[in-house]
């Protein structure tokens, strides 16, 4: 708590305090974030080849590298405050710029959100996919629509999968 009484250095340390808390955890999210993520040219050369065709390498690259961006941004905003907050001369000039640097935080934060929502669908994606043993051999069975890829499987297979009313409705993968 800050009281009108305190010395203007307690109330920069403690105004400097919240904006580098901020800073901290929002580096530490999003760099977490980034590091869960598979690069995708360490990942197998089937899943790197489908998650190209499903979602765009380069939207995927360009997702990750605004995440990165945006921590460099937040970087800076923190660094230009911080040195702003520390030439404050009172409690009120030192709390509005505390409030304009978290806001500036929060507008990076909200112009990341699609990026964000983007990694969330890749990121489920990757969670469905089956894990491929290289030594092992794999059929893949696609084509285009109406064809009998799923009436195929099921008289090659015992996987009894049902066949959908309507297209694109048997979107999976069975190993």
């Amino acid at each position: 708590i800050v009281h009108k009484r305190f010395s203007v250095e307690r109330i920069r340390k403690f105004y400097i305090r919240k904006v580098k808390f901020v800073q901290q955890n929002f580096i530490d999210y999003v760099s977490e974030i980034v590091d869960t993520f598979p690069s995708i040219d360490y990942i197998h050369p089937f899943f790197r080849d489908l998650l190209n065709l499903i979602f765009q390498r380069e939207h995927y690259k360009f997702s990750l590298s605004r995440l990165s961006k945006s921590k460099r941004i937040v970087n800076i905003v923190c660094k230009n405050f911080i040195k702003l907050i520390k030439n404050g001369n009172s409690l009120y000039t030192c709390k509005q710029l505390k409030k304009e640097a978290l806001g500036r935080i929060c507008t990076t934060i909200r112009k990341i959100n699609k990026s964000l929502i983007f990694l969330e669908k890749i990121r489920k994606h990757i969670e469905k996919l089956p894990e491929l043993d290289p030594y092992r051999k794999i059929v893949i069975l696609c084509g285009t629509q109406k064809v009998g890829k799923t009436s195929c499987l099921n008289k090659l297979t015992r996987a009894n999968v049902d066949i959908g009313n309507s297209s694109n409705q048997n979107n999976f993968m069975l190993l």
